[in-house]
């Protein structure tokens, strides 16, 4: 080739790339004049629209802002945060560690340092001196409010119902909690008054939240208040918590009496006067977050959450067991800690989540053995009066509870009587029991330990239930003697052992709880008695003794709840029981009404069966209008509810044969909680049980 057509080549070569790059300048995209915040703080190109492409994209809330002051300030948070964020190394100029202010939080998370917070601080009182035609005042308001907008928003992309933690994005919060730090330092420089936000807790007032018994809240309705080393908590304005602590003592600690209330608020109120939280009071702080989500799942009447498929008290629950993190597997920290794990397995149990409520009941049960409240003797010389009292309170509690819990798993409960050394707690009235004064006199008529004895000596009764009947070695050794047997030693005790419990007040007028605790406890001996026959009344081949006890062990338990039918639309711990009984009373009802009763001689109890049966179904009907368990058993129970009212309306059936014609062949699948052979339901392969969820498929039988 010669060289002069090379150089020919080589010149149109080079001027075809000319050409396309000129291409490609002018394909430039669309420059836009204006970014939207996400974008600004995430430095990556906006589209300009309102809302722009990238946001909806990610679902990201998009938001723009001419004011610069405000763009300003984030670019700082962002460079400030960028390495948490993003989990690059500290960029020089940044130091790793700069004392209190950089350390870690509860989720690994280091806080800003030193020098950037007071960079931060000089930067943003500079941006204040500047002005677009707003007073200083008007600025502030400004940027506080997009500050609060974005740090929502923060939260609400962490919060949902199947959320694994409570954790925001922390190089975001920790940024934010500087700028408002620096805010107030600034307005107080400027002679401006603070606002509410950065006042004590006690001058916060309520921010548009209901504060009657029936509102239901959440974490995201509160103001950031409390500091938890580098993070900021939500945390109820003093308005609100007041009524949290409220329905917990009036409605929910004396049916698990486990917290001492004068105990308890003498410690909230040295709590409250502070923002930021001591390591030491952790346990303290989660104890009080899962407070809150037990009242809020108990106090949903309207149910708005569950339409949403979010739990009431969700949002509180996570940030609790956040907060407790490892402490329940090492058992570091307080008595407190054992009385979170014991109402985070209440919680749990009320939202339907049995296995992991099994799981963490038998956790407490295990942190009661680590900390030495089985044996009594092992509190030794320096444990107060106060404090024995409250161990013996912890340690039946979690005893009462797991008992409970793991027969209506229908697993093995962790606690044995065996491995028991401990009193029973007196008779005390709670309130008068205060640390480092003289133990009270007995007040059997005030105290929530009456409740507590007795359903301890229920707890027992199970425990007996469970190794003599449903246990691997009790499945296969069991007879109809062992049944019999077992039935006459409940019986027994509930004739003769209860009335010596005074349940209710033998002078004076009984209380709603004293009314309350006498209907829990005979309607749980019912149907511990009802439990132990329960595979014979489904697979339809019982006797006329058998079906007659069955009979009026639901009559009764039937006419007891319809005294309390007012009480179906009031937010309370009681409604959870009354759905679980009523559901039972419906099945073993409709075993009873499915069967031609003139073969086994109970023709004349059918009317007085079919009655108790329409008024059961009815009032869980009107339970689950404002429950979401009521809802869930109601739906679980339609199929045989429509066989036993289809049987009910044709009137004058005669015979067997005419009877059986309405009755389908397939009954026994219609039950919709099947056999009580809980060996039987649990499976040996990878699939664990054989619950279609984590809500159990039986009944809260006990």
């Amino acid at each position: 080739m010669s060289p002069s057509h090379s150089n020919d080549e080589a010149e149109s070569t080079a001027g075809s790339t000319t050409h396309n790059q000129r291409l490609k300048r002018s394909k430039r995209g669309k420059y836009v004049s204006k970014a939207c915040l996400e974008c600004r703080r995430r430095k990556l190109k906006c589209s300009g629209e309102e809302p722009c492409q990238r946001c909806i994209r990610y679902g990201k809330e998009c938001c723009f802002s001419e004011d610069h002051a405000a763009a300003e300030i984030l670019r700082s948070m962002n460079r400030i945060g960028r390495p948490r964020m993003y989990g690059y190394p500290p960029t020089s100029g940044t130091p790793s560690q700069a004392g209190p202010s950089a350390s870690a939080g509860p989720s690994g998370s280091s806080g800003m340092t030193g020098a950037a917070t007071v960079a931060l601080g000089s930067q943003t009182m500079g941006i204040m001196q500047g002005g677009n035609g707003l007073t200083l005042e008007e600025r502030m308001e400004r940027l506080e409010a997009k500050v609060e907008a974005l740090a929502a928003s923060r939260l609400a992309e962490q919060n949902g119902p199947d959320a694994s933690g409570f954790q925001g994005d922390t190089a975001f919060e920790a940024a934010g909690n500087a700028l408002k730090a620096n805010l107030t330092s600034v307005k107080r420089q400027l002679g401006i008054s603070l606002s509410p936000s950065t006042a004590p807790i006690s001058s916060i007032t309520s921010s548009g939240v209901d504060p009657s018994p029936t509102g239901s809240t959440s974490a995201a309705d509160y103001t950031y208040i409390k500091r938890v080393e580098s993070q900021s908590m939500p945390f109820p304005n003093a308005g609100e918590y007041a009524r949290y602590i409220d329905f917990f003592f009036e409605d929910i600690n004396p049916f698990h009496s486990c917290v001492s209330e004068p105990e308890f608020r003498a410690r909230s109120e040295r709590f409250l006067t502070r923002h930021d939280v001591d390591p030491a009071d952790m346990p303290f702080f989660a104890l009080n977050y899962i407070i809150f989500s037990c009242v809020d799942i108990l106090q949903d009447v309207s149910c708005e959450n569950q339409s949403k498929g979010q739990l009431p008290g969700w949002q509180w629950f996570l940030t609790a067991d956040d907060l407790v993190g490892k402490r329940q597997v090492t058992g570091r920290g307080d008595l407190a800690l054992l009385q979170f794990t014991v109402y985070e397995a209440f919680y749990l149990m009320h939202a339907d989540k049995w296995n992991a409520a099994y799981n963490i009941s038998g956790l407490a049960c295990r942190l009661c053995f680590q900390n030495g409240l089985h044996q009594q003797s092992r509190y030794g010389p320096d444990c107060t009066p106060f404090y024995v009292h409250l161990r013996q309170r912890i340690l039946w509690t979690a005893y009462y509870l797991d008992r409970r819990i793991s027969l209506s798993c229908g697993r093995p409960y962790a606690m044995r009587d065996l491995d028991l050394d401990v009193n029973l707690p007196d008779w005390l009235d709670d309130k008068l029991i205060i640390p480092g004064r003289p133990v009270p006199p007995p007040a059997p008529e005030k105290s929530a330990n009456v409740y507590l004895s007795a359903m301890v000596a229920y707890a027992r009764l199970t425990g007996d239930v469970w190794d003599e009947l449903f246990s691997a070695r009790g499945a296969k050794e069991s007879t109809p003697e062992t049944i019999l047997v077992l039935d006459n030693r409940i019986k027994q005790w509930y004739e003769n052992m209860l009335p010596t419990f005074p349940l209710i007040p033998r002078m004076g007028e009984p209380t709603r709880r004293h009314l309350r605790q006498e209907l829990l406890i005979t309607t749980r001996f019912n149907y511990l008695r009802l439990l132990l026959r329960r595979r014979t009344l489904i697979a339809m081949n019982y006797d006329r003794a058998t079906g007659q006890i069955c009979g009026d062990l639901n009559v009764d338990t039937v006419n007891r709840l319809q005294a309390f039918v007012d009480e179906l639309s009031s937010p309370s711990s009681f409604r959870y029981h009354m759905a679980t009984t009523l559901g039972g009373a419906i099945l073993f009802l409709a075993t009873l009404l499915a069967r031609y009763l003139s073969q086994i001689g109970l023709q004349d109890m059918q009317p007085i069966y079919a009655e108790s049966f329409k008024t059961a179904v009815q009032m869980l009907r009107d339970l689950a209008e404002h429950l979401e368990s009521a809802r869930r058993i109601l739906h679980n129970l339609q199929d045989i509810i429509h066989v036993i009212e289809t049987l009910l309306s044709k009137s004058g059936l005669q015979g067997q044969e005419e009877y059986a014609n309405f009755v389908p062949t397939n009954l026994d699948s219609l039950f919709a909680y099947g056999m009580l052979d809980f060996p039987a339901q649990i499976t040996d392969g990878p699939g664990g049980d054989l619950f279609p969820s984590d809500a159990i498929n039986s009944l809260d039988w006990v």
